[in-house]
């Protein structure tokens, strides 16, 4: 379900993932380490650093390439030469990284179509990443 209301776009699955983004102030930082460890589950939790959001974006446009370096590549290049044009920079992980991290987003698939909306723009992009006020509320409806 995707809801907007008050200019701000907020979308939820089964209550699994939330997303908030509001176009407001925010500073942008020139180079961002994602947390590529960064477990995007059911637990209850605001993922709203930069480096937990840049992570979870890559990791649903990702989705299930993570076997072979060319297929990370292919889906990440495009979202880092956006960003270095932004001024922004980070590195696309390796697949020997990835597979130490243990990261993932659960239903990343699910969530896909909801980021690739949020950031359709620089703005909301930049908005997206750098404001601490967007970012991803996790939790589940197992309670």
């Amino acid at each position: 379900m995707k809801t907007i209301r008050l200019g701000v776009f907020e979308t939820n699955s089964s209550s699994t993932h939330s997303f908030t983004s509001c176009h407001t102030d925010y500073k942008i930082q020139s180079n961002i380490e994602p947390d590529w460890s960064g477990e995007f589950g059911w637990q209850f939790e605001f993922w709203h650093s930069p480096e937990e959001k840049l992570a979870y974006i890559c990791r649903c446009l990702m989705g299930y390439c993570e076997d072979s370096q060319e297929n990370v590549d292919k889906a990440l290049k495009p979202l880092q030469e956006r960003l270095e044009n932004l001024g922004v920079h980070f590195e696309i992980p390796t697949i020997e990284e990835l597979d130490e991290s243990y990261g993932y987003v659960d239903h990343s698939g699910d969530y896909r179509y909801d980021i690739e909306e949020i950031i359709k723009t620089d703005e909301g992009l930049l908005s997206f990443l750098f404001n601490n006020n967007n970012g991803i509320q996790g939790g589940n409806d197992n309670c």
